[in-house]
């Protein structure tokens, strides 16, 4: 009996140093959701005001005054080792307003979907047909359009993955949010327009992505939009 604990014993000690460690919260979910927005980074959440209500900023950029939609089909996956992905949701069609501090305005991109919990640190995005249309009278690196210009996302196709310079933790059964700002204004330039497409360098070092433990009550799942 001695023989076949110290065999086991072993046997466990070299699948340890062989890196065979598991996930410990593999087994358990959690519910996530995915948000979008697009706000103008001029605009701060002061001390004590619901982050629901005005969106923290972690970046600030040159001051391009523009409104306009971002539209096309978009989909958001996460990953806890940037190997395996775990999808938040089917493509969904978007259709949203740019550069707007309305709450209403925030578009639920997946609803509530159940993931592994533990800690994310990369973020991957991809979309189809992405393009922004700005209205006229924007004003890019102190020029004012004349006209409305469109701007194709990544040339039509747009796909990145990046590593969050701050994981995420999923707490076991928990309901959360995550809040992905396109921030526009880091992208929308006067380079851009000049090539009318915008690459997904800009568009991944602009984004901001900010975890909530809830879901506001004022966001409805766009289910009709899926496809």
């Amino acid at each position: 009996m001695e023989k076949v604990v110290a065999t086991l014993l072993i046997i466990g000690l070299f699948a340890s140093a062989c890196g065979g460690t598991t996930d410990p919260y593999a087994d358990q979910v959690a519910t996530l959701s995915v948000v979008l927005s697009d706000r103008p980074s001029t605009k701060h959440a002061a001390t004590g005001i619901d982050p629901w209500s005005l969106f923290i900023h972690h970046k600030v950029f040159g001051q391009n005054y523009f409104h306009g939609k971002l539209t096309g089909t978009y989909r958001i996956a996460i990953s806890k080792n940037g190997r395996a992905w775990v999808e938040l949701g089917v493509p969904t069609m978007v259709d949203m307003e740019l550069q707007t501090e309305e709450e209403t305005k925030v578009f639920q991109l997946h609803s509530p979907t159940g993931v592994p919990s533990g800690t994310y640190a990369f973020l991957r995005v991809v979309s189809t047909s992405g393009t922004v249309m700005l209205e006229s009278g924007a004003e890019i690196a102190g020029e004012t359009l004349p006209a409305p210009v469109s701007l194709v996302l990544g040339g039509g196709e747009l796909e990145f993955e990046m590593s969050l310079a701050t994981p995420f933790f999923v707490a076991p059964g928990s309901d959360m949010a995550l809040a992905i700002d396109l921030n526009a204004e880091g992208w929308v330039s006067s380079e851009n327009l000049e090539i009318g497409e915008v690459p997904a360098t800009d568009i991944e070092a602009a984004i901001s992505l900010t975890p909530y433990d809830r879901v506001p009550t004022s966001v409805m799942p766009r289910i009709d939009r899926q496809v």
